[in-house]
């Protein structure tokens, strides 16, 4: 597991929130998501899903946007993947650990 730092904290806890959701949408349409308690994310859209729920087969890829209000300023960010199933945590491959530079 990465190490954050403090100014991380609410980049971690949105792609985790993400990363566990099993809805999805289309490109345009937001989807419903459960905030984990900061209420700082705003919207979370998977791109590809025509309709909720949006099953995503064991080794395909997911893209998703995600919109959120940082709390504080912060001068680096990383990207932490998780995934909760059945409320076991299950750490997922971030190959862009870099938020900044990941696009």
């Amino acid at each position: 597991m990465l190490t954050v730092m403090p100014s991380t904290k609410m980049l971690l806890l949105l792609v985790v929130v993400v990363a566990a959701m099993v809805a999805a949408g289309s490109a345009a349409d937001s989807v419903a998501f459960k905030d984990c308690g900061h209420g700082n994310v705003r919207r979370v859209k998977i791109l590809g899903c025509k309709k909720q729920p949006c099953h995503i087969k064991i080794g395909s890829r997911v893209t998703f946007e995600a919109s959120f209000v940082a709390p504080f300023s912060s001068s680096s960010a990383v990207n932490e993947i998780g995934a909760y199933i059945e409320r076991h945590r299950f750490q997922l491959p971030e190959p862009h650990v870099d938020a900044c530079t990941s696009g």
